[in-house]
């Protein structure tokens, strides 16, 4: 791809379609949750050596081999990805420092990796293995319709209510969560739910605006608590 095109992208920050991942050694864990995410939404841009606010940190130039070959491999390995993929991944050089880039296309088939299935939300990866009844309705969970001027709007409405309910149902699940265990900090309710962090505190934010939860004590021992 164009180095402007990629620059493009990192500038634009994470999102639905993006997912940035430091790896400056190995592989992050998490790397191949955003490619199932991918796979089963709408496809994105995976970039490795940029950090979380979009900035270049490189990969390190002994590691970069290892790290490109880990990805193709593995992506390709039905024991870690399932159905396996074919993933067409470049080093390009960004001020001087190596990343890898690679675009990962939407699949027609629901992918799974070391047995969970992800779903891709705006800029995180979310598993919804323990929802396998969403795994059956494919087209109302994972893909998100955008109505266009001259098409039936109202054949959209179902897919989006869908993806909808799935949100609002992991919102519930939080403060459900919050009310059996308050006090408790994003990284506990990470945790026990297996959402990603900017999930997590995008949620928290949604019951907070709503004036349904608040966050008590201090900034770095303090927790949220359900209000009365």
């Amino acid at each position: 791809m164009h180095l402007d095109k990629i620059r493009h992208i990192i500038k634009q920050g994470e999102s639905l379609h993006v997912e940035f991942k430091k790896s400056q050694f190995d592989l992050n864990k998490d790397v191949f949750d955003s490619v199932c995410a991918f796979l089963n939404r709408c496809g994105g841009h995976l970039l490795l050596g940029v950090s979380d606010q979009g900035d270049i940190e490189g990969i390190y130039d002994d590691c970069v081999n290892d790290i490109l070959k880990n990805l193709v491999i593995n992506a390709n390995n039905p024991n870690k990805l399932n159905p396996p993929c074919y993933v067409a991944a470049e080093v390009v050089e960004l001020e001087g420092k190596n990343i890898i880039y690679t675009y990962i296309p939407e699949s027609s088939q629901v992918h799974s990796v070391n047995g969970k299935i992800f779903d891709r939300n705006e800029d995180g990866d979310l598993d919804i293995t323990k929802y396998p009844d969403r795994v059956s309705l494919r087209d109302r969970v994972f893909k998100t319709v955008i109505p266009l001027k001259g098409l039936d709007i109202s054949a959209n409405e179902g897919v989006n209510e869908g993806v909808n309910e799935g949100v609002n149902e992991g919102v519930n699940e939080l403060l459900k969560a919050i009310e059996k265990k308050p006090g408790k900090r994003v990284p506990y309710y990470v945790s026990i739910m297996g959402i990603p962090e900017k999930t997590i505190e995008r949620w928290l934010k949604q019951l907070r605006d709503g004036g349904t939860v608040e966050f008590r004590g201090a900034p770095k021992t303090g927790g949220y608590w359900k209000v009365k």
